[in-house]
């Protein structure tokens, strides 16, 4: 299966800074239609600087990044705007536009920021209310939605860019453990029935590895390492996450436990 995006010899991090400043080097990394991967690392490894170094707004300090055949450094940003949709962790303050509005800001690509919506482009906004399952709520203002019917709305919005990429940052940090479970669901339903390739970086490592195809770790020292779930357990990878912390991997849990503390 071809890659929606690939990178090769991707080094990200600050390329402004003397000398430039390398969180992730070297990184090799592949994302394909139909999949979940999850992006997993230590606070400050680097998560939101690789989703904003393939997104293409910041450039890479070394390396490349393809959609496709195409280097994202060609691709002029208006179309770039159509080919990868993004979704951030910080909260919303758009309470004064309603549930149907805030969707329709992913029509922006295609009608320009004054352009005015066709009915092929509502008609793409309420089928994204729908898959997201608040199209009951396209009255309401933003305002008043929990985080978690929030957080749909902005996935809505981002499924209304219609492009083949999704990355998201972070996107259940906000979210209790409920709205967690049913934002992870709706992500790996919406790749697998829209063949849409994925990307989302998360701390919530059991939720992933029941959703994700595909697992990249950011390891200490700002090595990369990418499979699946099963394969980087099998490796041990997963306990190189958090090396040096008093935590270990509970192959039956599937998630992290604190590790037995021996006297001295």
């Amino acid at each position: 299966m071809k890659p929606a995006l690939h990178t090769r010899r991707l080094t990200a991090g600050y390329p402004a800074e003397h000398p430039p400043k390398a969180v992730i080097t070297n990184a090799d990394l592949q994302l394909y239609p139909g999949e979940v991967t999850c992006l997993l690392g230590a606070n400050g490894a680097g998560k939101s600087t690789l989703l904003r170094t393939i997104s293409g707004l910041q450039p890479p300090v070394e390396g490349e990044i393809f959609i496709g055949d195409r280097p994202v450094g060609t691709i002029p940003q208006r179309e770039m705007a159509r080919l990868i949709s993004v979704v951030y962790t910080e909260r919303t303050h758009a309470g004064a536009l309603t549930v149907e509005e805030t969707a329709a800001l992913g029509r922006q690509p295609y009608t320009g920021f004054f352009g005015r919506l066709s009915q092929d482009d509502r008609h793409i906004v309420a089928r994204a209310l729908e898959a997201v399952g608040i199209a009951p709520l396209a009255d309401r203002f933003l305002a008043t939605l929990s985080d978690g019917e929030r957080q749909k709305v902005m996935i809505a919005r981002a499924l209304a860019q219609q492009t083949p990429v999704m990355l998201l940052d972070e996107p259940t940090s906000f979210l209790d453990v409920a709205s967690r479970l049913e934002v992870m669901a709706l992500l790996s339903a919406l790749a697998s029935r829209q063949q849409k390739a994925v990307l989302l970086s998360t701390h919530d490592v059991a939720n992933a590895l029941a959703i994700a195809s595909r697992l990249w770790l950011i390891l200490p020292g700002g090595e990369m390492e990418c499979g699946t779930p099963s394969e980087l357990i099998e490796k041990g990878l997963m306990d190189r996450l958090f090396a040096g912390r008093d935590i270990h991997f509970d192959r039956n849990a599937l998630d992290y436990r604190l590790s037995p503390q021996t006297d001295a």
